[in-house]
């Protein structure tokens, strides 16, 4: 294959730099960190006095997607000048891709020097730390299958094996999942429609402040209109119980209300309101609810059926629920007002919530903040509480790390044998506190934990 300019200048600056041999790892596993794992390798790169470049498959310059490469001119750690990454299948891909494991499958991974990449101008939005030219778009070119060599997780794999998902002989519960240094905070995203509609009708309620919505009188109808303001103070609120509604698998009435059951309503009632207050832009009877939601391998999703449904871990009468949804990609009706769709990566995800003229919602890891890009969904409350401080740049974790937001759960890392790839281990140990590290806070930075158990309350050591 024809190399590219850059790809090739790429190639020269890395042979020069090291006369050693250089190792290339290949990781897969959660989306919810990657944004953090680039920042820690680029922390690597440049302590090292290297060049960092970043290969991914689209143009943004606010997003990663699922497939890129890190690479640098000095080794990021010991002898590795290249870091392979692949998240499309979630957390329990860094299981189901080890070199070595039974029924391994490969998966793509971008071989810079195999592509035909074009160099981006400096990241915005959650990637602004990235400079003019790091980021490079290869498109579709320079992909690789290869396998992969472990990966952070969102969860512990023995999540997966209790949700009765196919378990390698090699895997090990006791020894290859250790934790990481970090907690992971994750929130309920709603789409722009959603999001607005909400806030109109909560302040219509007298459960937001008045400032949260425009009103306008038109005889003796109230008409309100949410804003869009992203701050907690004007963060529409969303029950743990109503999206466990919207999350279990089966009809329900949430799901024959559809999204009209948040505003009050029903299968027969647009919304609760009095005849004298309306909502602008009206949400007609029959709205659907969409839930965007990843696959079963992933580690997001997993946090989110812990979190909403107690699965796989309760028992009893008070047992796990089952996730609406199917394992794959694809999207299932479920009654009259409610279509549930499984996304791959956590960006596919967010372009579901991003869908003009969709009301709905899904679940991220607060690593992801719209604020400042070309985001359109906005994170809300649960319960009353707010991860997201709603403005650009934050760190999306102080609540969290207060104790008093809980959906949280602590990253670990697939190490089989609980030996981690060296590059894994010093991506761990260079993540920083504070808000350098969106959506992760470090476990010394907050006396509150959920000791390794993913099931056990958010508490006190």
């Amino acid at each position: 294959m024809k190399l590219s300019t850059l790809a090739l200048a790429a190639g020269l600056a890395l042979a020069g730099s090291a006369a050693q041999s250089q190792v290339i790892a290949r990781l897969s596993g959660a989306s919810a960190p990657t944004i953090n794992e680039v920042r820690a390798l680029r922390l690597l790169c440049t302590n090292a006095a290297g060049t960092f470049a970043l290969y991914k498959t689209a143009s943004s310059t606010t997003s990663l997607g699922n497939i890129f490469t890190g690479t640098c001119t000095q080794p990021f750690t010991a002898d590795t000048v290249q870091v392979r990454l692949n998240v499309a299948g979630g957390t329990y891909s860094a299981v189901l891709n080890r070199t070595g494991n039974d029924n391994v499958v490969a998966v793509p991974l971008i071989d810079p020097a195999q592509g035909s990449c074009v160099a981006l101008g400096a990241g915005t939005g959650p990637l602004s730390f990235m400079a003019a030219g790091e980021l490079r778009n290869c498109g579709s070119t320079g992909q690789v299958l290869e396998t992969t060599d472990g990966g952070f997780m969102d969860v512990p794999g023995s999540v997966f094996r209790a949700s009765g998902l196919f378990v390698p002989s090699q895997v090990n519960d006791a020894t290859d999942f250790p934790g990481a240094r970090v907690q992971q905070v994750f929130g309920v995203a709603m789409t722009k429609e959603s999001y607005e509609a909400l806030q109109a009708y909560q302040v219509a309620r007298g459960q937001l402040p008045a400032t949260c919505a425009s009103t306008v009188v038109n005889g003796n109808v109230t008409s309100f209109t949410g804003l869009g303001v992203a701050t907690p103070e004007c963060q529409p609120n969303l029950s743990r119980a109503a999206m466990a509604s919207f999350a279990v698998i089966g009809i329900n009435d949430a799901k024959r209300g559809g999204f009209n059951f948040l505003l009050g309503g029903t299968a027969t009632l647009k919304n609760d309101l009095p005849a004298t207050q309306a909502i602008v832009p009206d949400v007609p009877l029959g709205t659907d609810f969409v839930y965007c939601r990843r696959p079963d391998t992933s580690g997001t999703q997993a946090a989110a059926n812990l979190y909403f449904l107690s699965r796989p871990t309760a028992s009893g009468q008070l047992g796990a629920l089952n996730t609406a949804g199917g394992a794959a990609s694809g999207t299932q009706t479920i009654g009259a007002n409610y279509r549930v769709t499984t996304n791959s990566g956590s960006s596919d995800v967010r372009n579901c919530l991003n869908t003009v003229g969709t009301y709905g919602g899904g679940i991220l890891s607060l690593e992801n903040n719209p604020i400042g890009g070309s985001d359109t969904y906005r994170f809300v409350k649960i319960n009353g509480q707010w991860g997201s401080e709603g403005v650009a740049g934050s760190s999306q974790t102080a609540e969290s790390a207060a104790g008093r937001y809980d959906f949280v759960y602590e990253l670990v890392k697939y190490c089989p044998g609980g030996v981690c790839v060296p590059v894994l281990d010093a991506m761990d140990n260079i993540i920083q506190a504070g808000s350098s590290s969106p959506g992760l806070f470090l476990s010394s930075e907050s006396r509150f934990w959920r000791g390794g158990n993913p099931n056990s309350p958010y508490r006190t050591r």
